[in-house]
């Protein structure tokens, strides 16, 4: 089955700015992808778990308090690695009622501001989650013995980063695509 092609791509594609809806993939893309399906299917796991300890908790006096906590914290981690991937595809929601107006140069230039605004932003959090990384890393969490506050705020570290650098390779095939002579004579391939 087949898309029909977008205004956007229309007007692109007569002004030989073909667009691009995902950054090529790479290895890491891939481990990354591969990493979060497996975090999932623990996620969905440990909440199998947790239903059927509650029924035999009734019944027989056994419990797992943990799996509630490691799915609940492995979900965060998931979030944040799939927001990522999600930067990648581009295929976080995104309304562009008036931008669809403007012409594709104009588009792309948006973009650009955009994503280099969005680096600035993420640049924040990031600082602002690393220094809590360090200041939480001596609190408990709870019936995980071992795992600290500080962990929870360094996956959101962890996450930002591969944010950012998702970020940061759409902000490079946009100014590609703006600064580059001859990039806008074709498609730029990211």
């Amino acid at each position: 089955m087949t898309e029909k092609p977008t205004t956007y791509a229309k007007e692109a594609q007569k002004s030989k700015l073909l667009p691009i809806t995902e950054l090529r993939e790479t290895v890491f893309d891939r481990v990354l992808l591969n990493i979060t399906a497996i975090l999932f299917c623990f996620v969905l796991l440990f909440v199998i778990l947790q239903v059927i300890i509650r029924y035999i908790t009734v019944h027989m006096g056994f419990s797992m308090p943990w799996t509630e906590e490691a799915a609940r914290y492995l979900l965060i981690l998931v979030t944040f690695l799939g927001s990522a991937i999600a930067w990648r595809k581009k295929e976080h929601i995104t309304i562009t009622t008036l931008v669809d107006y403007f012409p594709p140069k104009v588009k792309i230039t948006l973009e650009f501001v955009s994503g280099v605004l969005i680096l600035f932003f993420l640049g924040v959090a990031l600082q602002g989650s690393y220094h809590f990384t360090m200041q939480m890393m001596v609190a408990p969490v709870g019936a995980i013995k071992w795992l600290r506050v500080g962990h929870l705020y360094g996956v959101m570290t962890i996450g930002l980063t591969i944010i950012g650098v998702y970020v940061l390779r759409w902000i490079l095939v946009h100014g590609k695509a703006l600064f580059q002579p001859g990039a806008t004579k074709g498609r730029v391939d990211p």
